[in-house]
């Protein structure tokens, strides 16, 4: 991530204010389709739980330091 860019957090509120159509059980989010995130320098983590039913697309998102298991 580059000095003066804002770190991005994934979690239901990005979720719902992107209009990202998603379910949340148990503090476990789950996206049915398609999860375009490409270019979110800023992202610096993927929730634990995080499932999604069809591809994630993280190309570019260069801030990503880890991913979570499962």
């Amino acid at each position: 991530m580059k000095e003066g860019e804002l770190q991005m957090r994934l979690d239901a509120q990005y979720l719902k204010s992107n209009r990202i159509p998603f379910t949340e059980e148990g503090g476990k989010i789950t996206v049915g389709g398609y999860l375009y995130l490409r270019g979110c320098t800023g992202l610096t983590a993927l929730p634990d739980g995080l499932t999604v039913g069809g591809s994630l697309d993280l190309e570019g998102c260069t801030g990503l330091t880890a991913l979570p298991d499962g």
